[in-house]
């Protein structure tokens, strides 16, 4: 795999409902490769489940496994595994367009800017 231009972090406690809707979206980005770092934060949902079947199918999703630490702990955790350029933070509850990543990518590009925020 090439290094990922943009690694793709998501905090994620007792989300089970939304987080396959999340990773199926980030999964069909029209920006390739990327990274993508799930922290399952103690979850006692089916969660850590679905997050394992996605890790061993894709070779560009890494899971965390930790004790319930909250979304600053999750996120950090998934930021020093982050090996990229740029990182993106998206919820676990969120889903993402496919043109998302790489407009954002090309965003930043575009104005030779270290920060791009975005809203709804």
């Amino acid at each position: 795999m090439n290094k990922a231009d943009v690694s793709i972090l998501t905090a994620n406690y007792n989300n089970g409902k939304y987080i396959e809707e999340l990773i199926r979206s980030v999964l069909t980005s029209t920006m390739l490769p990327i990274q993508f770092i799930i922290v399952d934060d103690g979850s006692t949902d089916n969660c850590l489940e679905i997050l394992r079947d996605f890790e061993s199918r894709y070779h560009n999703i890494t899971v965390i496994d930790q004790p319930n630490r909250g979304m600053s702990m999750a996120r950090n955790a998934a930021l020093a595994l982050a090996d990229s350029k740029y990182v993106c933070f998206v919820d676990s509850d969120d889903y993402v367009d496919p043109r998302f990543i790489e407009g954002m990518f090309d965003a930043l590009s575009r104005h030779s800017s270290t920060l791009s925020v975005c809203d709804v």
